[in-house]
């Protein structure tokens, strides 16, 4: 590999690539999933009480772990509704969570609007393509299903023997999320290949998923600027970064609940230009 021309292309994927699961975790929309799983049954039936009571406390441990979605929301319903000695409760809760988490993965699919952008980064020998994620243990295998579904080859970068397929860097993976250093030096000491003189990262660095309620402008600025912090650590200085930030930082553009609509045009858009920019600023 010729590290003078090689560049390394890292792309977030839940509301950047993916926009159907942060129409998922919307207010309107999450209470239809929370009473068709049947968790609403047990009581989770509003999105202040799914994320305020189950996923505020939990969603570190399983952004870092294996234990996965399922296994986060099981463990801390059985704790809500202290059913230990209850073995039905608890199939109807592991039942509940089941149907809740498949639903929530199957939103997984990549955004139409990249189709064009990823394939010509499929062709490209020139670039790496590295999607790092924080998310839960099975969002790895629903990641790499869905750019097969777009005949794009995927793989764990647990898994990678080099770089010539795109590389899936996710949190429960390696122990780390992305602020910390940790996550970026696991990914270039796993693939040393990847470590090239040019990098570019495209990621809402969790804002469009803040829309639900947890997130702020001023949040996303400081862990935008300590996520690159971190990654520039390990990989040298200069990155790029094309934040993906849908709304702006007042929101008043973000859509309505339910899908997106064709507001990220323009930001698909931009980073294509801004991937396909070589280190000269001469766009291929």
């Amino acid at each position: 590999m010729d590290d003078s021309s090689q560049q390394l292309v890292v792309l977030d994927y839940s509301g950047t690539l993916c926009l159907d699961a942060v129409a998922f975790s919307r207010p309107g929309r999450i209470e239809q999933e929370l009473a068709s799983s049947g968790l609403a049954d047990l009581g989770v039936r509003d999105a202040s009480f799914f994320w305020n009571n189950i996923i505020a406390s939990t969603w570190r441990n399983g952004f870092t772990t294996p234990i996965g979605y399922e296994g986060i929301l099981e463990r801390r319903l059985v704790e809500l509704l202290d059913c230990d000695g209850d073995s039905s409760l608890r199939k109807k809760i592991r039942v509940a969570v089941s149907r809740f988490s498949s639903h929530y993965f199957a939103e997984f699919r990549i955004d139409d609007r990249w189709r064009s952008l990823l394939e010509r980064l499929r062709n490209d020998r020139t670039r790496s393509v590295l999607v790092a994620t924080d998310h839960y243990a099975e969002a790895t295998n629903a990641i790499i299903c869905s750019f097969a579904a777009m005949n794009i080859e995927a793989r764990s970068l647990l898994e990678a023997g080099d770089e010539s397929c795109f590389l899936v860097a996710n949190s429960a993976d390696l122990g780390y999320m992305k602020v910390d250093r940790a996550f970026w030096r696991k990914t270039a000491d796993r693939v040393p290949g990847l470590q090239g003189t040019s990098l570019v990262v495209v990621d809402d660095f969790g804002y469009n998923e803040s829309a639900v309620d947890y997130g702020a402008y001023e949040q996303t600025t400081e862990l935008m600027r300590d996520t690159v912090e971190a990654l520039e650590d390990v990989f040298g200085p200069g990155a790029r970064i094309v934040p993906f930030l849908i709304g702006g930082a007042d929101r008043q553009h973000m859509p309505p609940d339910g899908m997106i609509p064709d507001v990220p045009e323009v930001l698909v858009k931009k980073a294509e230009q801004e991937i396909l920019r070589d280190t000269r600023g001469v766009t291929r």
